[in-house]
């Protein structure tokens, strides 16, 4: 409120400039954001298991001051943003191995052994079990691409 009077503008009041609520909201999303993709970034170098990257995310961002200031439409885009990240790690650096015969055992390896399983006559004895009966699939996982010892 400025008047033109040499007095007024000792006594003018200052206008702090105030964020609206979507600026605002905009903000903490770009900040969760951020730290979601630190937290899928460093999953992926690291290669650390699903159970450590949840309990980052829990840290950087479920936990955090700036998710409880967040209203619902933020938390569903970070959310969705997650869940897309997420899914590109299991696209691009994962692999299903089975378990089988007491290893795990890339999708090309057992290919591999049912063929020398045939080739070898194997497969023709009586009460023979193919790789795939032989599969152990509580103990099959994904593990990192070219790292059956670091699952997922």
């Amino acid at each position: 409120m400025k008047t033109n009077s040499p007095t007024s503008a000792h006594n003018a009041p200052t206008l702090r400039k105030r964020k609206d609520a979507g600026t605002i909201q905009y903000e903490l999303q770009t900040l969760l954001v951020f730290r979601v993709n630190d937290n899928i970034g460093r999953t992926i170098h690291f290669k650390l298991t699903h159970s450590k990257s949840i309990e980052d995310m829990g840290t950087l961002v479920w936990d955090s001051k700036e998710w409880k200031k967040a209203n619902a439409a933020t938390k569903a885009y970070v959310n969705g943003y997650y869940q897309a990240r997420r899914d590109e790690i299991y696209r691009h650096n994962l692999e299903w191995c089975l378990y089988i015969d007491g290893a795990l055992h890339t999708k090309e390896a057992v290919k591999q052994l049912v063929k020398s399983e045939i080739d070898s006559g194997k497969s023709k004895e009586p009460n023979y079990d193919s790789p795939y009966m032989r599969c152990n699939s509580d103990k099959s996982a994904h593990v990192w691409k070219g790292h059956l010892d670091k699952p997922y």
